[in-house]
């Protein structure tokens, strides 16, 4: 993953010249987060709003560059600066064609695949109208509640202490690059301050993403979460992550140290 990193920030020095039209993916909303770093819960807003489609999580943005590269016949980091804007503008088009379904006909949709944060750069060259939620919490909590689950699939790097750690400075950095590539684009949601005060970071997060206020995106902190039913997987309450890792005291330290945390 490092080297990956590494890779990506390389290729992104400046941002790729990407499809010409500005609008061309304005209905999108990226999702980006780590695990446990309250994207549940930021998706779960986003739903309730009359004019958001819902919430897709199928690696739709993936596949679209996996068959180019293979038509290709080249990995994306060897085909990414030969791209023209025509590529871009045709990777785009075909992501929203698969993607057309989930907008049911409204004027956004929340696409929350949990890899898409490795190539935002790449998504926002195909669909320079769309717009990405960077869902960011505390780097003990988010690191622990990761460690604590026992992924089916998926998450190799949950397993180690070592791991985790490595692999959220990677996340960092990364997402750091792209909000400075895509200052206009790219929006830092932090879980803490969402809970602390959820009116002014909702309002804050729907205006990023061109949407008026409506109640039903406070409705779940204005009642328990078990009252406050959302368009996300069904009618489900509300996802909120519990803080706890002041509970294990000195058993996080080795976790503290390797998170550069005092």
């Amino acid at each position: 993953m490092r080297a990956h990193v590494d890779a990506m920030l390389a290729a992104f020095a400046e941002p790729l010249a990407g499809a010409a039209d500005a609008a061309l993916g304005e209905q999108v909303i990226f999702l980006m987060a780590l695990p446990h770093a309250g994207a549940a819960l930021t998706g779960q807003i986003l739903a309730a709003h009359p004019y958001v489609g819902g919430v897709d999580e199928s690696p739709d943005l993936q596949r679209v560059i996996g068959e180019e590269s293979a038509r290709r016949g080249r990995p994306l980091l060897q085909w990414i600066g030969a791209a023209t804007p025509a590529d871009w503008a045709r990777l785009g088009r075909d992501y929203l064609a698969r993607t057309g379904p989930v907008c049911r006909g409204r004027p956004r949709f929340v696409d929350a695949y949990r890899l898409n944060w490795r190539v935002a750069g790449v998504a926002l060259a195909m669909l320079p109208g769309a717009r990405v939620v960077h869902c960011r919490r505390d780097a003990l909590e988010t690191c622990f509640a990761c460690y604590r689950q026992l992924f089916a699939s998926g998450h190799d790097f949950s397993y180690d202490l070592d791991d985790i750690a490595s692999y959220w400075r990677d996340h960092e950095r990364l997402g750091r690059h792209w909000q400075r590539l895509f200052p206009q684009r790219y929006l830092e949601h932090a879980y803490e301050a969402l809970l602390a005060e959820p009116e002014a970071q909702v309002q804050r997060l729907l205006a990023f993403c061109e949407l008026e206020v409506a109640p039903a995106c406070l409705a779940g902190f204005r009642h328990g979460p078990a009252q406050a039913r959302t368009a996300l997987r069904g009618r489900q309450p509300w996802s909120r992550e519990p803080a706890l890792a002041a509970r294990y005291g000195a058993e996080l330290d080795r976790l503290r140290l390797l998170l550069g945390a005092r």
